[in-house]
């Protein structure tokens, strides 16, 4: 009897076990690591809002504009400001070590709020959820970076630190992936490819709208038009990223993070009493997995979360010719509000009437976090059979 519950707990431990180390490079890939020096300025929003001491006035500042029907998200933001600076982007880059006829192919990724650039290529159980090993498996190339604000990046106020100049960082590297610098072996890429997710694919899709001719394919996950921005920001429980570990404590009060890993599964229940969740959605995730993005995850500029919102009400129809496939789970409550069926397709046709192909495509059982689902690699297949069929 003892023996046996002595194997269960080992199995147990087994089943809870995490890799905390980000570092991981892909057995198909041969990755490069960069540190990029960009000069950047952007038009942005002054902080009008108060700034928070402790985090109850965190949680009284999301709970007043969270619950005021005639609030706007970004009312906290009043005025412009400029915002440049020299910044060093903490960035990779990987191809295939076998180089092939998609090699050229550059995919450059964004990732979204509450991590850094290891969202795309993950140590835990990579064979499931690492999406770099899986595109360079493919023959395709990734070049992906910690976002201005996030990890071994440069960092800026929370307060400050904001969509418009991360959408100008994009642009620049972009141009510089596009003249052959930072791709290693690649050289000049046949073509560019802009990848994103979540904060990233709004940036992306922006990007897309300023500069049309800059890639010639966009993916966007994590994405969709129809959530109302304050019920997002209570839904996610919001802490002062330096007062929660004291690896933060250089970052100001204005950089927040979730409060723990419920906040980041987040299961709640909609009008239809149908369960959805913030990044995960049962029963197609594992603890495990939901531990290791726990103990990996990232704070953001609250600036950023509100001038997703200014994004939004930015978005024009674009010139961008090229093909656009917008990707979500299922149940995702970030962007769709716990349901992603038919509510992305309209505005997208909108947003992209001159693309040469756009197509929408909605993960099953899934939420908000696309590469830590069980089915991971099956949205993986769809992002690359779409490249395939457009000839990229």
């Amino acid at each position: 009897m003892y023996i046996l519950l002595f194997l269960c707990f080992l199995h147990f431990l087994s089943a809870q076990s995490i890799t905390i180390s980000k570092d991981y490079t892909p057995p198909s890939a041969k990755c490069v690591d960069y540190d990029i020096r960009l000069t950047v300025s952007a038009k942005g929003k002054r902080w009008a809002g108060p700034k928070w001491n402790d985090n109850y006035d965190l949680t009284d500042f999301v709970s007043i504009l969270g619950s005021r029907p005639d609030s706007r998200l970004s009312e906290p933001l009043d005025g412009s400001v400029d915002i440049s600076g020299n910044y060093t982007l903490s960035s990779t880059f990987c191809a295939p070590k076998t180089q092939g006829q998609h090699s050229g192919t550059v995919l450059l990724a964004t990732h979204g709020l509450g991590y850094d650039r290891s969202y795309w290529n993950y140590a835990s159980e990579p064979e499931h959820y690492n999406f770099v090993q899986y595109a360079t498996g493919q023959g395709y190339s990734v070049f992906f970076y910690d976002r201005l604000g996030t990890s071994r990046t440069s960092k800026l106020s929370g307060y400050v630190n904001q969509a418009s100049i991360q959408v100008q960082i994009v642009k620049s590297l972009a141009t510089l992936i596009k003249s052959g610098k930072y791709t290693d072996t690649v050289g000049i890429p046949k073509q560019l490819i802009l990848l994103g997710h979540s904060f990233g694919s709004f940036t992306t899709q922006a990007l897309l709208t300023e500069a049309p001719q800059i890639a010639d394919a966009a993916i966007l996950t994590g994405m969709a038009y129809s959530q109302d921005p304050r019920v997002v920001i209570e839904a996610l429980d919001l802490r002062i990223a330096n007062r929660q570990n004291a690896k933060w404590k250089g970052l100001d009060n204005g950089y927040v993070i979730w409060n723990d890993v419920f906040g980041n599964i987040n299961k709640q229940f909609n009008v239809a009493n149908s369960p959805f969740s913030s990044f995960f959605k049962a029963p197609l995730y594992t603890q495990a997995v939901a531990n290791y993005s726990e103990n990996t995850k990232v704070p953001f500029a609250i600036a950023e979360l509100l001038t997703i919102d200014t994004l939004n009400q930015s978005f024009r129809p674009t010139e961008f010719k090229g093909p656009v496939l917008y990707f979500n789970g299922e149940y995702d409550f970030i962007v769709c509000g716990g349901y992603c069926p038919n509510i992305v397709e309209e505005p997208a046709k909108k947003y992209f009437s001159k693309s040469k192909s756009l197509k929408v495509k909605v993960q099953p059982v899934t939420g908000h976090g696309l590469n830590t689902h069980v089915n991971a690699t099956a949205g993986y297949k769809v992002i690359f059979d779409f490249l395939k069929e457009q000839g990229l």
